[in-house]
């Protein structure tokens, strides 16, 4: 992405009237030019996209409009990505370089006569060819000039009528800029929420505690009952084991 300005540069069209007198056309020289880069980083969260036009609301809360170029693209998750691809909430960090071109334009030509006038900051020179040229320190157009004799620069009211010229003419054009302008964008999409904690089971009922069924007490006699009857058949039991006794004993002595 980049857009480049260009001072214009019409050398014939400034000495248009000049040109036609001087001795020597001018000539365009290549002073040194200068360089200078700016990196810019800008972050913002984007709010709407339409088209090739990007909302974004940047870190000092405002909401900007971005005309984004045909062709540009972001990098997502590793990937170059359109426009297209991007959705609110997405957050954009852009770094921005500007490399800036300045390139000075001086036009310079020699002259070589006799100083005829020299008067109010500007002297009327005649050139070997017989024609007047008048020069000062600007020309038509307001820019600068200066004249170097000898390797020097000369003040024009210095010179006087008489004097013979060999100079340098030299005249300060609007220097030529260029503007180089280069971004790259990095889209993060925004993190999702964190996951509701998962539900704790329920604690464990205790098992009901059934009561244990009281042990039967033992049976009771009733209140009317009596051991005697017991004692009675015990007795008559013992009586009976006796005569078997006896009657066994009579029988081993008959024998």
């Amino acid at each position: 992405m980049f857009k480049r300005n260009a001072a214009a540069f019409a050398v014939g069209a400034v000495f248009l009237a000049q040109v036609a007198i001087a001795q020597t056309p001018p000539a365009a020289t290549a002073p040194p030019a200068t360089t200078t880069t700016t990196t810019t980083v800008k972050s913002g969260v984007v709010v709407w996209v339409s088209g090739n036009t990007l909302y974004t609301k940047e870190s000092d809360g405002v909401t900007r409009q971005h005309n984004i170029p045909e062709g540009f693209t972001f990098q997502m998750g590793g990937k170059n990505v359109p426009i297209a691809d991007l959705k609110p909430g997405d957050k954009i960090t852009a770094v921005i370089t500007e490399s800036k071109t300045v390139q000075p334009v001086n036009v310079t030509r020699v002259v070589k006569g006799t100083v005829m006038e020299s008067s109010m900051g500007s002297i009327l020179v005649k050139n070997q060819k017989g024609q007047l040229i008048k020069y000062s320190s600007k020309d038509e157009q307001g820019r600068d000039v200066k004249i170097i004799q000898n390797g020097k620069e000369i003040p024009l009211s210095d010179l006087k009528a008489g004097d013979q010229l060999t100079a340098t003419i030299i005249t300060n054009y609007p220097p030529q800029i260029s503007t180089l302008t280069s971004a790259t964008a990095k889209v993060t999409a925004p993190k999702a929420p964190p996951a509701p904690p998962a539900a704790e089971p329920a604690p464990a009922q205790p098992a009901p505690v059934v009561a244990a069924a009281p042990a039967p007490k033992p049976a009771k006699l009733p209140k009317t009952g009596s051991p005697l009857p017991l004692f009675g058949l015990v007795g008559g039991a013992l009586v009976l084991v006796g005569v078997g006794l006896t009657l066994r004993r009579r029988s081993r002595i008959a024998h």
